[in-house]
């Protein structure tokens, strides 16, 4: 077993994040709702100062939103903004994909070789197509 599917098993939230990690932490912010982006990202930055990398702010926003293609991040996960601009998850979406992550998706994602977001595209559609996982 890896370092990484040992995590996998015994330390990640619904979402399939790290406790504890960068990612957890803003999508545990996100999915409470109420809150600008902003505001989510002064609390960031005061939780993680000087953070920098994969796991940053702006990265989160940008991969959390792609299809199950990285194991990392990507989610394909619907974040929505109301008029004042406070994010919030489309529950339904939140419903299908916690599902998936808890049915193992990840776990097969990250066993197949290389690298994402550039493993094997056909092995990944088979994946995304086996656990009824969004694409868009």
């Amino acid at each position: 077993m890896t370092r990484k599917t040992i995590n996998y098993v015994t330390g990640t939230d619904a979402w399939g994040f790290r406790i504890g990690s960068r990612n957890s932490f803003l999508m545990q912010a996100v999915e409470q709702g109420g809150k600008s982006k902003e505001e989510i990202r002064l609390e960031f930055q005061n939780k993680f100062p000087g953070s920098a990398g994969k796991s940053t702010f702006g990265v989160f926003f940008t991969d959390v939103i792609r299809p199950f293609g990285s194991a990392s991040v990507s989610r394909c996960i619907r974040i929505e903004s109301d008029e004042r601009g406070r994010l919030h998850l489309d529950p339904e979406r939140a419903r299908v994909v916690k599902a998936v992550v808890a049915a193992g998706i990840l776990a097969e994602v990250n066993a197949l070789e290389g690298k994402c977001p550039n493993k094997n595209p056909q092995a990944l559609d088979a994946i995304v197509e086996k656990f009824h996982a969004p694409r868009k």
